[in-house]
């Protein structure tokens, strides 16, 4: 249940949440906070030495789990503080022997399962854990055997969102798999009471730590209208001899996911180097955390020869480097020097090898341009300046940016055959398959063919139909959308009479939450046809996972060239840059010229076009950008052309403001005399190119 609903019945007078302590009158209804779990007073008393007395003693009772921080956690009794199982219970259902999706219904008990009990026995926290064991010389032949929570109310706000569980674990006896496959033993699903189906969560099969207490988290998507449900630990895969496990402090709620990465302010620090020193100004530096990773700025300058070595000079790192996250350690480096190394060619140098990572993650080696060996102390000359810019993966942290490259993991799928048996074509009839269903919400109704989006996202529609005609004829499969529209793909037509033919209908179509889509079959008037007798008709039904929300410090832009077009004389058109150099978001189309911006923010726009002409002309040209057809900035020359064919560019930048879904265009213009029309000149590059600089 709800945080915010436990404390309904607490008066305002009532203390929140103090630290217990020994010799303290506790008045009742009076709230503690013990081991990061908040404990309601149920009897009026005098504490004793020590917590877990009282707590035996049924003087207080948990009303949140630990480490909710004030969050919702919808499961009653997660943390069995209360020495007993109450809201949870053994129960079997029916497993599909395949997919170890769950199909059946609730029934109570598991056979060959001990009852539940909890055991102070080595708990995994606080006083008492959940014992979960089956009973010795029994071997389990039969899957779907577990234990479940109480169906659970979600609040209003929560329909049709992720919500996050999670709960600690401990296999305690007995041979079982952890592989983290369909081959475990136990998986975690969850029940959508009010739909009356299974969902199969993002961590189904994350109970992978055999021994030593471990945690199984994951994520699942609440449907838009679904009010309750329950969560479910279950056999999927059958044991030949007894086993037993603790489980301990379930929480279930919605989601908390941090938007962008954690970015610190920027510490100074002082740099140290090995086998070089002799600094007339003491080097000085700085750096922050941007997600999983260390920026580090360093300026120093050399004084004098003094101090150098023949060793490979190295730069004590701020904070310890991740060495196994990426090979070599530092991901972006620019090294700047003025004054000089006693290394040709040096001059400024942007590469991923400047410097090198140690195996001990404490310092990083400067490199020679090549990248294949070190500098030397004696490689520096006496006066130069160096500025050094790098990153580098952090041992001991882990980013929170969710990256649009990083794919949403919720997998929504349904499938179904159906042989229609000859039936005859009703036209306008909604399609229903009935056969060998398989889904992972449970929200396919066979019984009227219509299936409900969990999920909103992109859906991949597959749906074949066998078919025959006694004439000539013609028939047609359609999708419809929340019950209209006519998505037709194309009609199939059948000239030869009681031939069976295959029709398929293939669409990718943008569903919200609840959006429901059916598929109807119409026929021509007038001649009998029939859905042939075999399992050949099914549909298929699949989301398609999509990016996830843009992080704030995630690059976003384009760039994209364009030797040969034509430019008419006297109009501003569009211009499409038909060679994409590069596009890190797929937004710009080389096909019309347009760029979407994927994610607000201000964006560096940047365009280039060059025009021959023909000589003795006055001629005009300019670029101008376009935001959702109205001009944001111009520029322009106008010019009397004598001589020779002359070359004129014209080169725009500027920095504009895009929100997420704005169209932006670079488009041009061009007039001469003759009024023809003028092509880019091929010799020079013509660009057009955008990137997100900041929100």
């Amino acid at each position: 249940m709800a945080f915010n609903t436990t404390l309904k019945h607490f008066t305002s007078s009532q203390e929140l949440a103090s630290i217990w302590a020994t010799g303290e009158n506790y008045l009742l209804n009076q709230l503690v906070l013990e081991n990061d779990v908040i404990y309601r007073c149920a009897i009026a008393h005098t504490s004793g030495a020590t917590f877990a007395t009282d707590l035996g003693a049924g003087k207080w009772v948990a009303v949140s789990a630990a480490g909710a921080s004030g969050s919702k956690n919808y499961i009653e009794n997660g943390d069995f503080e209360d020495n007993n199982t109450t809201g949870w219970s053994l129960f079997n259902t029916t497993i599909d022997s395949t997919t170890k999706i769950p199909t059946g219904s609730i029934v109570a008990g598991a056979a060959g399962f001990n009852a539940l009990s909890v055991s102070g026995s080595s708990p995994l926290a606080g006083s008492y854990s959940l014992s979960v064991s089956t009973a010795a010389g029994v071997t389990i032949t039969t899957t779907g055997y577990g234990f479940i929570s109480d169906a659970f109310t979600i609040d209003r706000e929560d329909q049709a969102k992720v919500m996050g569980f999670s709960f600690y674990y401990e296999a305690v006896s007995g041979t079982m798999n952890f592989s983290g496959t369909s081959s475990n033993t136990f998986a975690v699903y969850i029940r959508d009471v009010s739909g009356g189906a299974w969902i199969q969560p993002a961590g189904v099969y994350n109970l992978v730590q055999s021994s030593g207490s471990g945690i199984c988290s994951g994520t699942f998507q609440t449907t838009a209208t679904g009010t309750q449900y329950q969560v479910a630990v279950l056999m999927i895969n059958t044991v030949s001899a007894a086993v037993s496990m603790r489980f301990d402090d379930f929480q279930l709620g919605p989601q908390k996911v941090l938007a962008g990465a954690a970015i610190s302010d920027w510490v100074s620090f002082t740099p140290t180097f090995n086998n070089i020193s002799g600094f007339n100004i003491s080097p000085n530096g700085v750096y922050r955390r941007v997600g999983d990773s260390i920026e580090v700025q360093v300026q120093f300058r050399k004084d004098a020869s003094a101090g150098v070595s023949g060793s490979d000079v190295q730069l004590n790192l701020p904070f310890p480097m991740n060495t196994g996250k990426t090979a070599g350690g530092v991901k972006e480096s620019t090294f700047g020097v003025w004054g000089g190394l006693h290394v040709p060619t040096f001059g400024q140098y942007n590469s991923g090898t400047i410097f090198r990572g140690d195996v001990s993650g404490t310092f990083v080696t400067f490199l020679k341009p090549a990248g294949a060996s070190a500098l030397l102390g004696t490689d520096f000359k006496a006066g130069a300046e160096f500025s050094l810019v790098f990153k580098y993966p952090a041992a001991g942290l882990s980013s929170n940016t969710v990256m649009s490259q990083d794919t949403d993991t919720r997998v929504v799928a349904a499938s179904a055959t159906q042989n229609f048996a000859g039936a005859a074509v009703v036209t306008g009839t909604t399609l229903k398959w009935t056969s060998n269903i398989t889904q992972t919400h449970g929200t396919y109704d066979s019984s009227t063919g219509i299936f409900t989006a969990p999920v909103s996202g992109f859906y991949e529609v597959s749906a074949i139909v066998g078919w025959y005609s006694s004439a000539d004829c013609q028939i047609a499969l359609s999708l419809q959308k929340n019950g209209s529209g006519s998505d037709c793909q194309f009609k199939a037509r059948n000239n030869a009479t009681n031939n069976v033919c295959n029709h398929l209908l293939e669409r990718l179509i943008y569903l919200n939450a609840n959006d429901n889509i059916r598929v109807i079959i119409t026929v021509d008037a007038g001649a009998a046809t029939y859905i042939s007798a075999s399992d050949s008709s099914a549909i298929s039904i699949k989301r398609l996972s999509g990016p996830a929300t843009i992080a704030a410090s995630e690059s976003v832009g384009f760039k994209a060239t364009v030797t040969t077009t034509s430019i008419p004389s006297g109009a501003t058109q569009p211009m499409v840059f038909s060679n994409v150099v590069y596009s890190t978001h797929g937004a710009y189309s080389a096909s019309t010229g347009v760029f979407k911006a994927p994610v607000s923010g201000k964006y560096q726009c940047n365009g280039a076009i060059s025009v021959t002409y023909v000589a003795n002309q006055d001629v005009a040209g300019g670029l101008s950008f376009f935001k959702n057809g109205v001009t944001q900035s111009w520029v322009g020359s106008v010019k009397h052309l004598v001589g020779g064919d002359t070359i004129i560019g014209n080169v725009i930048s500027d920095i504009i403001h895009l929100n997420a879904g704005d169209e932006l265009d670079l488009r041009c213009y061009q007039t001469n005399p003759s009024s023809a029309a003028r092509s880019p000149f091929n010799g020079i590059v013509n660009y057009f190119s955008v990137m997100r600089v900041g929100n």
